[in-house]
């Protein structure tokens, strides 16, 4: 019997540029005795997603018997006997979130093995892979096409214990890719140069000698010599003082990547 599970979905942005969503599982009904995975009465969908597409190994083939999944809090134990099964199934709300690079990370406490299946609503299947041993691990979910999303924009997966695999299931995650504003002159680059973020000024001596870094045109169209000379390995710009830091030339490179938006 799974207990009831609070649902609690956070969100926060990381310095890498990922969101990171925890999940709880969409149902927090009774799940022993479950013969076959949810179609399209549980996913709240009006397209099923019951057939079954295997790596690896498929073990639904032989299911005849429910197990128990017991809520531990922050973890869920899947248990099971000998050709039985138990499993959890899990949504997440994709809304505008970037879902080319989603990856789902999982930890297991003992080491036994499981199944995670993802609905994929272009074919209509549970899609397959077999993880065992001791996590984290990682599911990949590199979506091109959005074949991952429900007609009510939801991801579904299932993790599932099969066959006397009890399996604690812990730490699930979601990464997702953010969109990070481009770097822009006004906001970025000219407290860059004129050494308000703390690097050393370039505008000290070029504020009336060529290259003049002191407006806009003037450092889009000298951007490129810029950054040379603020990255090589001696002799570099500006001169008598500290290098800029690697974040500082990444973000000056950014902004030239970017096409140089004044703002």
């Amino acid at each position: 019997m799974a207990c009831a599970i609070a649902l609690a979905v956070a969100a926060c942005t990381a310095p890498s540029g990922n969101g990171y969503i925890d999940f709880t599982p969409a149902d927090d009904t009774a799940l022993a005795g479950v013969v076959q995975l949810p179609g399209t009465g549980n996913t709240e969908e009006p397209r099923a997603v019951a057939a079954l597409e295997s790596v690896g190994v498929n073990p639904i083939d032989y299911i005849d018997t429910g197990g128990t999944v017991t809520d531990q809090g922050n973890a869920v134990q899947l248990d099971c006997a000998v050709g039985s099964c138990s499993w959890a199934m899990y949504s997440f709300e994709i809304q505008d979130r970037d879902m080319q690079a989603l990856r789902l990370q999982l930890g297991f406490s003992a080491a036994e093995e499981c199944w995670v299946g993802v609905g994929n609503f272009d074919s209509g299947r549970w899609q397959w892979q077999k993880l065992s041993g001791a996590g984290p691990h990682s599911r990949s979910l590199i979506q091109s096409a959005n074949e991952f999303q429900s007609p009510l924009g939801r991801l579904y997966f299932i993790v599932l214990a099969y066959d006397d695999n009890d399996v604690t299931v812990s730490d699930l995650q979601i990464d997702h890719d953010v969109q990070v504003a481009a770097p822009t002159y006004i906001a970025d680059i000219a407290p860059l140069l004129n050494g308000s973020t703390g690097e050393k000024s370039c505008t000290g001596c070029h504020g009336g000698i060529s290259p003049n870094l002191e407006t806009y045109t003037a450092v889009k169209n000298n951007a490129n010599a810029v950054m040379a000379s603020v990255k090589q390995s001696s002799g570099w710009m500006p001169p008598n003082g500290s290098q800029w830091s690697q974040a500082n030339q990444d973000l000056f490179q950014a902004w030239i990547d970017a096409g140089k938006p004044e703002s």
